[in-house]
């Protein structure tokens, strides 16, 4: 990876049909050139709009404490799992500084713990 591109409250993008559209072409070109996109949204509602579907082009999901956690359906399509991974356990376990991590699996991580590794 060589550069990250952070796009906070980046629903104001997502709900601009003209702004959707270049955020979709940018999204498709720059992942191949090494770039990460990071998209921070409150509402995993916010990545499915009408024409295009950006939670397929996340890699990596991180899911923060939510409000509506009996959202099961959007936070399933958000993480990309199915209806057969128990999702509940880590929703419980969803706190402040606590997230759910999607790479290959699921995964409780502390915030702190998850950047300083990073970093």
């Amino acid at each position: 990876m060589r550069y990250a591109i952070v796009i906070d409250e980046s629903h104001v993008y997502l709900n601009n049909k003209k702004a959707c559209q270049v955020l979709e072409s940018l999204l498709r070109l720059v992942r191949s050139k090494g770039v990460m996109i990071i998209l921070i949204t409150q509402g995993v509602e916010d990545y499915k709009q009408k024409d295009f579907d950006f939670s397929g082009l996340i890699g990596t999901s991180i899911l923060l404490d939510v409000k509506n956690k009996n959202d099961d359906p959007k936070i399933r399509q958000f993480l990309g799992i199915s209806g057969s991974e128990n999702l509940s356990e880590y929703l419980e376990g969803l706190k402040p500084r606590k997230a759910i991590l999607k790479t290959d699996s699921l995964q409780s991580v502390d915030l702190n713990l998850f950047f300083k590794k990073l970093a």
